[in-house]
């Protein structure tokens, strides 16, 4: 009964309305005070109605504007138990503790925040003559509606008017679209000269200006950025006032100011200028709509460019959305173009990878790759194009040794007919499938290759760049060499962070990335904030069964191992695996992984029995998917071997001597194939 614990309900003094869900509010409240360390009102010098007003009337301040760090699961845990509806509480004390142990456990909560419904109801109940007004107003508007419908049928009267002038109408949209025409000629020079405008070497020149004209020692500017500075000054006084003069100068105009629009969307792509270039393309996309319709082939195109840049913002299932609308208008297109409904398809395909949605995406690869083959033969850069599509299918899908076999023959078409800086991508997914195969060596050649071909074409912030400064970490760390990796991981990190966004999946990726640098490193704390940072965010914003989700568990589970905490790690990495089982196909090296990593746990504590059946299944989808040669399959050999070893001395009459006997000689014959000399 102390007033400042007291539910809404509680304050109306009606002890025959009450029940447990008033118990849930006070543990609310004092879940509240223990993490801010104040009550959720102020009740200090406030008489008994004003005190019951603010209970039942005012929404406590949230958790994370008191201390960012409680923002997540904790602010919403305790949100939901001071409900002032009972109903939107947790319906018992039970539920709550069940919640708070799913937090404890890095569990899916079963609270969620308020949706935006609810956030409406509370707005009426707490402003009842605002809703009173605004129902005023609705019913205006279906008065409104009613009168409409009568003039709608006297415009019906007047349609043979219409008709005799839509012959006008007609000839006026030739005339238009002649002059868009004759414009667009213009517009395509332009928007050629705008982009380009080499921001690298232009930053290039202004280091080299600064250091002649004002004798500033090269060394003292050697980390700024120059590139971001001149891609700032193009944004500054090129590219955004074109965009104001555009919308002043063309308002009257919309396919020309459309056909503007769209162009300088592009260009401020180009210069990862994402969130500026999605002001113009919405804006395009929107006037085509308007004037065009949805079913245009130029309305098709801005919905294309919308899906693009969607994707390269991390927006990957909005992405597919728009692709798919894309490819269905220009299918419908009489005589379209094959080869732009390819291309559009492939896009789709690709974002339909990057959400797990394989079957489908295979479903395109293929169908893709066999049109191109028919229509253009087998050493075309179109169907080099369509290989890559599928390297990319193949890699996300842990079929690295298919991806890798389409890298190839990619690059035997690509290579001769558009050479070494047009290859850039290509030997960076070369290079990456060859990491995952191991061959780490040749993949540091391969990623070599690539970074010192996009560095110099568009700067240490350039999008393929930070892909090549990713894969180099990543190869460096499989190699052992840990400073080297950091040097190379923390930087495509920091870009990543500064380009795309603190929460653009590229950028979680390469937090991910340096958590596990960090745990191999030794440096457990710091690779926690990574990881527990990076998985907070994935599962909100990618969902608890993405793979890159998955894969950022599996590193906090064996963070946990590391830290001694092998309960925690048992239980994280478990959950891990079940995620990956629902998710990726049986044969997926990442799914070996967590098993891999879940039967040296359990080893570790002498749970042999529990152990092995994991140790077991990362050996034989290892060795199948990537090779008995492959080095993660050879971990995984020389883990079951020493499972057998230590299993046999706590259990000697077992037999496990002789399995590990087996598999010793298997280890035996990979080791002699990798001593044997290789031809020239």
């Amino acid at each position: 009964g102390t007033l400042q614990y007291m539910s809404p309900e509680q304050v109306e003094l009606d002890p025959g309305d009450l029940d447990t869900r008033s118990d849930v509010y006070a543990l609310g409240v004092i879940l509240y005070q223990l993490l801010v360390d104040k009550l959720p009102y102020d009740l200090t010098g406030a008489s008994l109605t004003k005190a019951g007003q603010l209970i039942k009337e005012t929404q406590p301040a949230r958790l994370s504007d008191i201390n960012t760090n409680l923002k997540g699961d904790l602010e919403t845990i305790c949100l939901k138990a001071l409900e002032k509806d009972r109903d939107q509480r947790y319906q018992s004390v039970g539920d709550l503790s069940e919640d708070i142990r799913r937090y404890l456990s890095d569990e899916p909560i079963m609270a969620r925040p308020p949706t935006r419904a609810e956030q409406f109801r509370r707005l009426v109940r707490k402003n009842k003559a605002a809703a009173v007004a605004t129902g005023v107003v609705a019913a205006a508007l279906i008065a409104a509606t009613t009168i409409s419908i009568v003039f709608a049928v006297e415009a019906s009267r007047q349609r043979l008017v219409a008709e005799e002038r839509a012959a006008q109408i007609e000839e006026k949209t030739a005339e238009v679209q002649k002059q868009a025409d004759e414009m667009k000629v213009m517009l395509d020079f332009q928007t050629e000269q705008i982009s380009s405008i080499n921001a690298p070497a232009m930053g290039a020149s202004l280091r080299d200006q600064m250091v002649e004209q004002f004798g500033i020692d090269p060394e003292l500017v050697r980390d700024v950025d120059f590139t971001g500075t001149s891609v700032t000054l193009i944004n500054d006084h090129i590219l955004e006032p074109t965009l104001l003069a555009i919308n002043e100068q063309f308002a009257d105009q919309p396919l020309a100011q459309s056909e503007l629009l769209q162009k300088l969307s592009l260009t401020l792509r180009g210069f990862t200028l994402l969130d500026e270039a999605m002001v113009a393309q919405q804006q395009a996309l929107d006037l085509r709509r308007d004037t065009l319709g949805n079913r245009h082939e130029d309305t098709a195109y801005s919905i294309w460019m919308m899906g693009s840049l969607l994707n390269l913002q991390g927006r990957y299932a909005d992405s597919v959305e728009h692709f798919s609308e894309a490819a269905d208008i220009y299918r419908d297109i009489p005589g379209g173009d094959d080869d732009t409904l390819l291309s559009v398809e492939q896009s789709k395909a690709m974002s339909l990878v990057r959400v797990g949605r394989y079957d489908e995406a295979n479903l395109v690869f293929e169908e893709n790759l066999s049109r191109c083959r028919d229509k253009h033969g087998d050493m075309h850069p179109t169907t080099a194009d369509a290989l890559l599509l599928s390297a990319f299918g193949y890699s996300k899908q842990g079929k690295v040794a298919d991806a890798f076999r389409c890298n190839l023959q990619a690059l035997d078409i690509l290579l001769p007919s558009r050479g070494r800086d047009s290859c850039a991508v290509l030997f960076l997914n070369t290079g990456s499938t060859l990491r995952k195969l191991g061959r780490y060596e040749e993949a540091r050649k391969y990623v070599g290759e690539a970074l010192e071909i996009t560095r110099r074409l568009g700067g240490d912030k350039y999008n393929p760049t930070l892909w090549s400064l990713n894969s180099m970490g990543s190869i460096l760390r499989h190699q052992g060499e840990f400073d080297q990796a950091m040097e190379y991981t923390s930087r495509a990190f920091e870009n990543r962070r500064e380009v795309l966004g603190e929460e653009h999946q590229q950028t979680l990726q390469s937090k991910n990335a340096m958590g596990r640098l960090l745990c191999d490193m030794g440096r457990h704390d710091e690779a926690m904030v990574h990881l527990v940072d990076a998985l907070e965010a994935q599962r909100r914003i990618l969902g608890p069964l993405h793979s890159d989700t998955m894969a950022t568990m599996h590193n906090l589970g064996w963070l946990h191992h590391q830290m001694g905490r092998h309960a925690e790690s048992v239980v994280v990495l478990s959950r891990a695996l079940d995620g990956q089982r629902q998710s990726l196909w049986d044969g997926h090296p990442e799914r070996a992984q967590s098993a891999l990593s879940l039967s040296r746990v359990m080893a570790s504590q002498g749970e042999f029995d529990s152990a092995m059946p994991y140790g077991l299944e990362a050996l034989d989808v290892l060795q199948g998917t990537l090779g008995e040669d492959n080095p993660l399959a050879i971990q995984s050999l020389e883990a079951v071997i020493a499972l057998h070893d230590d299993w046999h001395e706590v259990e000697p009459e077992g037999g496990h001597d002789a399995k590990a006997d087996e598999y010793r000689a298997q280890l035996d014959a990979i080791n002699a194939r990798a001593e044997e000399p290789v031809a020239p």
